[in-house]
């Protein structure tokens, strides 16, 4: 009758919704087959707020997205707006990405909660759901007490679109949440600037009825709190400023307990004083610390030295309990790595190791590839070249480690490091040529460099050698007639100074000679490496089957520049290789 009146959106605009008649037999069938609590049932839409119905309003808690209600049908539906200023959410100021204040993923999770409990509050912990209603009382802020069965589930979590607020002007935010058939959460948040007609962050969240599993780490070999392989990284100095944009209230990363390519565990710092809101908005969190939330998040960084990542998804989050400690740790380990999307899955425990939250299938994308002649931070360029090595050989299992420490011998150096790279109290013992060898049989291999020591596990040589400036017919005499018109070519088709590309064969040829191998192979130029572009920095290098990666490094520490190369492993199939583009170090 609606439509033949041409009412129906009239009354829309003024919040009542119509239900279409599939919809409405739908549920008719639904009726007829159930016992009813009572006589009377009515199956509506929205219905606005007419004169002749009202419904019992329900009192909602005191937090900081639940600033103004715009729609609540009780057990229903319930739509909030908040809104985002620099004044009012000072947190922005510490989320600055390439100059756009950028509201954090984490508060998307934190908004979503609110609405959330406030709409089901048996999503809660049981003591939740009784509202505090005295003016000066705030609600409880963790979603579980340690012991407590259960937790807090986000599922199917996308962060489609950034929301930006601008530097001046308040952006209005309208978390959106519906209670599904499945008795689950529908949540979206959407924005002013898309004409709240984009759902830039969504996700489907519910009780976990089930108690905390028994915590396995994922990466079982290292100690939370005293892990054997402790990368030099200062995080204030090595990533926040320079890989991570992040500040102040962000900057939680301690250290690093463990470090490779596709896995690691950090130490996060707890600050449960820390105000996210103005002085005049309630600073209760459902979620806990966001800051610390948003560090298991960028921890990851470090894995991905030579880009930008950011959260695009989360397959599942599962949140048991809150820390309410000092210290927490992230152990995350790579899932998948597909062109330019990377998926860990990702523990967060307490100081003595009671897990907290889970998540399964965090999906980070790259945003930004670094500069290929930035000088690259000492502790992550293990990872970089982790990385680079399994994008031509996937079945290759390296670790790299690097150490500068002008205050000790090199020796020291060796034998620190290569006690870092066992799973297992392991003899180290020298041959007559110095070669270093493990009681367990790895394979390892070091060299040394002024104050720099590189050991490597799982390839058979390696090499670090400064770029000396060396005269013409010194380099022939090094090098010989085949390698030293080698490293002609190189130095033509790269572009590059003709020292640095001596230097690579130069290196390429000691890497070879400490896997033991004989040196009367020439050298020649990969496949890998047959389409060079300018400013290429990795180059690969054949001596037979065998593969050398080599590429100059820089460090913002020291002024020298040196090559670093690496005989891999005999390639025993072809297809064991993946064709690549020459890459850049970051």
């Amino acid at each position: 009758m609606g439509e033949r009146l041409g009412t129906v959106e009239k009354l829309r605009n003024e919040g009542i919704t119509p239900i279409s008649p599939d919809i409405g037999i739908k549920y008719l069938h639904l009726l007829l087959n159930q016992s009813l609590p009572t006589a009377s049932v009515i199956i509506a839409g929205r219905f606005g707020e007419p004169p002749t119905l009202s419904l019992k309003p329900q009192e909602l808690s005191f937090f900081r997205f639940l600033e103004t209600k715009k729609v609540h049908y009780t057990g229903i539906e319930l739509i909030t707006e908040a809104e985002l200023s620099l004044d009012n959410d000072p947190y922005l100021q510490d989320h600055v990405y390439q100059g756009e204040y950028i509201f954090p993923g984490v508060l998307g999770l934190e908004a979503i909660a609110q609405v959330a409990t406030a709409l089901l509050p048996t999503l809660a912990r049981k003591e939740d759901q009784t509202l505090n209603k005295g003016e000066n009382q705030d609600p409880p802020s963790v979603p579980l007490n340690k012991g407590e069965t259960g937790g807090l589930t986000f599922e199917s979590v996308k962060f489609n679109r950034p929301i930006v607020v601008s530097a001046d002007q308040p952006l209005k935010i309208q978390i959106a949440t519906l209670i599904t058939d499945s008795g689950k959460v529908k949540a979206v948040i959407r924005c002013a600037n898309t004409g709240f007609s984009i759902d830039h962050f969504e996700a489907i969240i519910s009780h976990s009825s089930l108690g905390v599993p028994d915590c396995r780490p994922m990466i079982p070999p290292v100690s939370l709190k005293e892990g054997k392989n402790n990368p030099q990284i200062n995080p204030d100095t090595d990533l926040y400023g320079h890989l991570l944009f992040h500040k102040a209230r962000f900057q939680r990363i301690k250290g690093y307990s463990h470090l490779k390519a596709t896995e690691c565990i950090a130490e996060i710092n707890i600050e449960q004083k820390t105000a996210w809101f103005s002085r005049y908005l309630p600073q209760s969190l459902i979620l806990g610390d966001a800051g610390a939330r948003d560090a298991v998040i960028h921890a990851l960084q470090a894995c991905v030295p030579h880009a930008t990542i950011l959260p695009t998804g989360i397959e599942r989050l599962t949140v048991y309990s809150v820390n309410l400690g000092e210290n927490q740790f992230v152990s995350a380990k790579e899932r998948l790595h597909q062109g330019d999307t990377f998926v860990y899955d990702v523990e967060v425990l307490d100081n003595d190791g009671n897990l907290l939250e889970v998540w399964q299938g965090l999906e980070l994308k790259v945003i930004k590839h670094r500069n290929p002649q930035y000088p690259c931070i000492l502790a992550l360029l293990p990872c970089y070249l982790e990385r680079k090595i399994k994008e031509v050989m996937p079945n290759v299992d390296l670790t790299l480690i690097l150490d500068r420490d002008a205050t000790v011998e090199r020796r020291f150096r060796s034998d620190r490091s290569l006690g870092m790279l066992t799973s297992s109290p392991s003899v180290i013992q020298r041959r007559g040529d110095g070669k270093p060898e493990l009681s367990d049989n790895e394979a390892v291999s070091v060299s040394h460099a002024e104050d720099l020591t590189l050991v490597l596990k799982g390839a058979s040589g390696c090499d670090l050698e400064p770029i000396i400036p060396r005269d013409v017919e010194m380099w022939r005499d090094l090098l010989g007639e085949n390698s030293f018109n080698l490293a002609e070519v190189i130095s033509q088709e790269n572009h590059e100074d003709f020292n640095m590309a001596a230097t690579r064969i130069w290196s390429a040829k000691e890497s070879i000679k400490k896997a033991g191998l004989s040196l009367d192979i020439p050298l020649t130029l990969s496949s890998f490496s047959q389409q060079l572009t300018p400013l290429s920095t990795i180059l690969w290098l054949s001596s037979g089957k065998d593969l050398i990666i080599t590429l100059p490094v820089s460090f913002r520490e020291i002024k020298t520049a040196f090559i670093l190369a690496i005989f891999v492993q005999t390639v025993q199939k072809k297809s064991d290789l993946l064709q690549t583009e020459p890459l850049n170090v970051f």
